[in-house]
């Protein structure tokens, strides 16, 4: 392998890296955030919410370090994958999956932040391994 196609899988590999970032906080912020809105009809706020809020934002701080600097980055993410991770375990584990459904892009959606967030959790902890 040449320099050329080194320099090549090296972009498209952080290319994908900013991708999954940048999705999984944005579809997490959503989510979240759509959570917490439940509020204004008189649900409690889980205090775990605001850390997935503030993981998102992590993971955006991620997504821009990314473009710069890739070794801290892949350290960055973790926290705010871990921060994600306080709030969408347990509410994971709590869900009813049968009602999913029924609930329509909202449904869709906290589908898919479970998978974004798994899948930027490994790609970080590859990451860091290959960095060693």
């Amino acid at each position: 392998m040449d320099s050329s196609d080194k320099i090549q899988h090296t972009m498209k590999r952080r290319t994908l890296i900013i991708t999954l970032y940048f999705a999984c906080a944005l579809v997490t912020a959503y989510t979240t955030f759509y959570t917490m809105m439940w509020a204004i009809w008189g649900a409690p706020i889980n205090p775990l919410m605001y850390a997935a809020l503030l993981g998102s934002g992590v993971l955006v701080i991620a997504g821009i370090s990314a473009m710069f600097a890739a070794r801290w980055s892949v350290y960055i993410g973790i926290a705010g994958s871990i921060l994600c991770w306080t709030y969408y375990l347990p509410a994971a584990i709590m869900t009813d999956w049968l009602e999913l459904p029924s609930q329509g892009w909202h449904g869709f959606a906290a589908v898919a932040s479970l998978i974004l967030l798994t899948c930027v959790t490994i790609l970080s902890f590859f990451q860091v391994r290959r960095a060693r």
